[in-house]
């Protein structure tokens, strides 16, 4: 990456950094190795984003507890704006959700909306007034293997089911996708086995099955009751394994889509399960985007390693 000219800090903020900052974490001395200094460290440190500093404290574990306190006392003092206002995210950083079928998305889109509000506005959806058109995980693959093709630009993550035509096509999926950085791919991640085993019936009769990878739809992360049951269907020859389907799914579906459902009656502990992979999904997209489009400001010298 080409190398920009540094325009250094103040002393006065540099000198802030090596007698605050530096002898809280410990760095007594002012040669820290051989090819660095606190002088030079202050410079490099003064220079972080606001948005560096928040990605570095979010990534301790010990402050994840903690509140973001913006600080807009002005905006909302004067009345500028109220605490309902909420200026719309711009379209570079939104993600574009591609599921098997048109009551996957939606209940994704309920999940955000219930259960992690704060971060719902991330993520669009298929327009599915339109009629849905990669109902299946065939059409997902092929719409997959048509955008790896043109090289868009949009980010979008796909999610395949959990069972047997979910990850063969999710298989198929990677590899087409080896280079593109704004294209992931994912399953429904899995559930914990007490939450994925389930009555079945097919061609070896009624009995108990772990559905993991071969029935677990994204109906299995609703609140079910006990007499749900599985039912094999068709054997995918790749995978040598049944593929099952869960029986009265449209009647889970409507109860969750329901907009009278109280949520605190509901259990949500797989939904949010779901949310949190995808939200994770989408996260380490973005942070590979900005690793490898980003150039630094000035080139960095430190322990030995120049980085430009």
């Amino acid at each position: 990456m080409a190398a920009v000219s540094p325009v250094y800090p103040s002393k006065k903020r540099t000198t802030f950094f090596s007698a605050e900052i530096a002898k809280r974490l410990g760095l007594k001395t002012r040669k820290i190795s051989q090819n660095a200094t606190i002088s030079t460290l202050s410079y490099a440190m003064q220079r972080l984003s606001a948005g560096s500093i928040l990605r570095l404290l979010a990534e301790n574990p010990s402050n994840l507890s903690l509140d973001v306190v913006w600080r807009t006392d002005d905006v909302f003092g004067m009345q500028f704006a109220t605490f309902n206002d909420k200026p719309p995210l711009k379209e570079s950083n939104r993600f574009l959700l591609v599921t098997e079928g048109s009551s996957d998305a939606s209940i994704i889109k309920r999940a955000f909306d219930l259960y992690m509000p704060e971060v719902s506005d991330f993520f669009k959806y298929v327009d599915m007034d339109k009629g849905y058109p990669f109902t299946g995980t065939g059409n997902v693959y092929n719409f997959a293997k048509g955008i790896a093709s043109i090289g868009i630009e949009n980010k979008v993550l796909i999610i395949y089911d959990n069972d047997a035509e979910g990850i063969y096509n999710y298989g198929r999926t990677i590899d087409l996708l080896e280079n593109a950085k704004n294209i992931a791919v994912m399953l429904l991640p899995q559930l914990p086995l007490a939450d994925r085993t389930f009555k079945s019936v097919g061609p070896d009769g009624q009995r108990m099955s772990d559905i993991d990878a071969s029935a677990c739809a994204i109906e299995c992360y609703l609140d079910l009751g006990p007499n749900t049951r599985i039912r094999w269907t068709n054997y995918n020859k790749h995978l040598d394994r049944y593929q099952g389907e869960l029986e009265r799914k449209e009647v889970y579906t409507k109860q969750f889509l329901n907009p009278n459902l109280r949520k605190e009656n509901y259990r949500s502990d797989k939904l949010i399960l779901l949310l949190k992979s995808i939200v994770s999904h989408c996260s380490a997209m973005r942070s590979a985007i900005e690793i490898t489009s980003v150039p630094l400001r000035y080139p960095v010298h430190f322990n030995g390693l120049t980085v430009s």
